[in-house]
């Protein structure tokens, strides 16, 4: 994908998503019944046009990720700079930057409605074909790549992870105290988002002191104290324990929600992991906390279970990464690695995507993780943003190098089977 000013931020979460065609994870997204039309503009624009080009292994250019940003902008992405005037911005945004501005005046003329005359323009008519001119791409600023991941899943009814919530009360005393029915609810959300620890400015962060992702997912999920205000000193805390259920869903618990997404249509459970390096401004100092990843991770503790049952076996297997190389979240540049699950002489790898080299690294590129980060003077634990892990039951969740060997194997076996026939007759 080709920047298309200041949108590198779109482009790695985009392709971290989408880039590989044999996992599907979130293509559920790309065919579900959406009811609104805008929100309908921004998935056609996405699976017709952005997303078919990705798997072809094409080229995106820049014209038609402008294309999908002003989609997103009509659907409340504020991702511009011009002003604050909703609909009028992204009008006055299209007029400067589609070459034939006489359509655009002539559609709002006759329709009177600025959705439906650029609805059209985005259309991507071959009638109507139009070239986003570069002025326009000065008119947007870069974002939170977290942020527009939140505003994307929800804009398009990805579904939810559902967590069970207990609250273990007296703590500071010597037991916790019997659970009652408020003491346990199922929340939802679309990631686990992780706090990491504030690194000392004199501190020299390397891979000897970096935190290992293991340890804040148990501290997320087992040792997250809250403090009581007023409580006695034998019981001021309490702790909550997170067991997370490995399946979406289509519930929300916050009021008013009106979800109504098919969990049906994302058969790879995909749980984003972010690593909280930024305030809730996106402009405070960046936390370069080194945080040192698996691929693969026993995760059958934090999966909630029935209690006559075993423990479940699962794990998660890292997908696809989005890291950011600057100190603040709205500054600096984005960048992503995709792993590529097609076969191809025996083994898997993976694939950077920066939207800033031309050409852009074409697939399949099989290096190693840690390579492609040296290669690019990438900080893999420093740098790393948000990490896609796929939860997979441990029985069927063998490594990609594993199951690569495996199919070439079965591949050389038929190949020789046929040459074989062929010599025969």
């Amino acid at each position: 994908m080709e920047n298309c000013g200041n949108s590198c931020y779109i482009d790695s979460v985009i392709f971290a998503m989408f880039h590989d065609g044999m996992n599907e994870s979130y293509d559920g997204i790309l065919v579900q019944d959406l009811k609104d039309d805008k929100t309908s503009a921004v998935q056609r624009i996405l699976r017709d046009v952005v997303v078919t080009q990705l798997r072809r292994r094409e080229a995106v250019k820049a014209p038609d990720m402008s294309k999908l940003r002003l989609a997103l902008n009509l659907c409340g992405w504020e991702g511009f700079a011009v002003g604050s005037g909703g609909n009028e911005d992204v009008r006055r945004l299209v007029e400067m930057g589609f070459s034939h501005q006489h359509a655009v005046l002539s559609l709002i003329a006759n329709d009177g409605k600025v959705d439906s005359a650029i609805s059209q323009l985005l259309s991507r008519d071959p009638g109507m074909d139009t070239e986003i001119d570069k002025s326009i791409m000065s008119k947007y600023r870069q974002q939170d790549a977290l942020e527009f991941l939140q505003f994307f899943l929800d804009l398009l009814k990805a579904p939810r992870i559902p967590f069970s919530q207990r609250i273990l009360k007296n703590m500071g005393g010597s037991a916790p105290a019997a659970k009652s029915s408020t003491d346990m609810k199922y929340v939802t959300d679309r990631a686990v988002l992780l706090n990491l620890v504030q690194q000392p400015k004199n501190l020299f962060a390397t891979s000897r002191n970096a935190v290992r992702l293991e340890d804040l997912l148990r501290r997320h999920f087992y040792d997250d104290q809250i403090e009581v205000a007023g409580a006695s000193s034998q019981s001021k805390s309490v702790l909550k324990v997170l067991k997370l259920s490995p399946f979406y869903t289509n519930d929300c618990e916050i009021d008013g929600c009106t979800y109504n997404g098919e969990a049906s249509l994302f058969p790879n459970f995909i749980i984003p992991i972010v690593l909280l390096r930024y305030g809730y401004n996106s402009s405070a100092s960046k936390n370069s906390c080194p945080v040192a990843f698996p691929e693969t991770l026993d995760v059958s503790r934090y999966i909630d279970k029935d209690s006559s049952l075993p423990l479940p076996e699962y794990m998660l297997v890292l997908r696809s990464l989005v890291l950011h190389v600057g100190d603040r979240a709205n500054e600096g540049h984005y960048v992503s690695i995709g792993r590529n699950s097609e076969i191809f002489d025996g083994a898997g790898g993976w694939v950077l995507h920066d939207d800033l080299k031309k050409p852009v690294r074409p697939l399949p590129a099989w290096k190693k993780l840690q390579d492609l980060c040296q290669e690019r003077k990438l900080s893999l634990e420093k740098d790393t943003y948000i990490l896609f892990y796929q939860l997979q039951h441990r029985t069927a969740a063998y490594t990609d190098e594993e199951l690569a060997k495996q199919i070439a194997r079965y591949e050389r076996q038929r190949r020789l089977k046929d040459e074989n026939i062929c010599s025969v007759s």
